[in-house]
Order: structure tokens, then C-alpha cells, then sequence
């Protein structure tokens, strides 16, 4: 679908009709700002979570249109330093691998608080062509007091962004 981009104070309060069709399709959405032109997709970078079963079932798509382009995934995730081995990580990126099978990728790992502009950085370091987010659904409690990243990165993205329902 394609966007417009924030206008005003009223879409960052309630959000586009983007982010609310993210939010509510079961279906992976391929969200693509105005003005954008198509030169190929040769880079996706994935913000993921790599704690335990994390995306167990979201990654088929993104695979698929990996493949359809021949793209390599970057698979970009953001957590406090010593928190990287209690988790398993380890475990999950074998795991995230396994699924992957032949897609080319590559995993990255920063230590950030700002994890909108870590993302945001990374991808123009990376020159990534696609934005891709694993969007997923959460409880009246968490939408009062936690901003969806997903919500954010599509409200602000100036690049292509795939959003895969977990």
C-alpha cells in the first residue's frame, strides 16, 4: 500500500491508516512512502528479537520475498550487552538460520536505548533498501502505555516497509 508520511500532531497521536492496517492484518503488509522509485532489492534489513521463539511463524514470508529478489537479509537486533548470552541467543540465531535455509543473511547486534534511531541508522549504514518489522499484536494495556516500534518505524519510514504479522 502506499503512504504519505506523517502530517501533523493527529497522526502521531492516533497513527496513519497505515499503521492501523499493519496493526490489524494477518497478512505480511508492504508499506511503500510517496515519491519512492523502484531500483531492485538487493538488502532487507529485519529488526528482530532473538528471545526464545520469537517469530516462530512470521519469517516465512519475508523469505519468500527475499528469494523473489535474490536480496540478502540483514538480521538487526538491539539488546543491553549483558543480556546477549542469557537469553540463548545463541540457540535463536541457530534456529532463525535454520529457517532462512539458503536466503543469504548476516546478524548484527547493538546496545542501544534508542532502538527507532538505532534501527534508522543502521539501515543507512547498511544501505538496506527495505525496512522490515515483525509486527506484533498486543493487549489494551500495553497500546495505553507502550509505543508499538512498528507504529513508530511506519509513521516515520522514508524507505519501503514490510511489516510481518508474528
Amino acid at each position: 500500500m502506499g503512504t504519505r508520511g506523517k502530517h501533523g500532531v493527529l497522526d502521531e497521536i492516533f497513527g496513519s491508516v497505515t499503521s492501523g492496517v499493519i496493526a490489524h492484518s494477518k497478512l505480511p503488509v508492504l508499506a511503500v512512502p510517496e515519491g519512492s522509485r523502484f531500483k531492485g532489492v538487493t538488502k532487507i534489513a529485519l529488526s528482530v528479537d532473538l528471545y526464545p521463539n520469537a517469530h516462530k511463524n512470521a519469517l516465512e514470508p519475508l523469505i519468500d520475498f527475499a528469494k523473489t529478489f535474490n536480496a540478502e537479509v540483514l538480521l538487526y537486533h538491539i539488546a543491553e550487552t549483558d543480556m546477549l548470552n542469557i537469553w540463548g541467543f545463541d540457540k535463536e540465531k541457530a534456529r532463525i538460520t535454520k529457517a532462512l535455509g539458503t536466503v543469504k543473511h548476516r546478524f548484527f547486534e547493538e546496545d542501544t536505548n534508542d532502538v527507532t534511531g538505532g534501527i534508522d541508522k543502521f539501515v543507512r549504514k547498511h544501505k538496506a533498501e527495505v525496512l522490515s518489522v515483525i509486527s506484533r499484536k498486543h493487549n489494551f494495556i500495553e497500546r495505553l502505555f507502550w509505543r508499538s516500534i512498528t507504529r513508530r518505524m511506519a509513521l516515520h519510514s522514508k524507505m519501503p516497509f514490510l511489516a510481518l504479522p508474528e
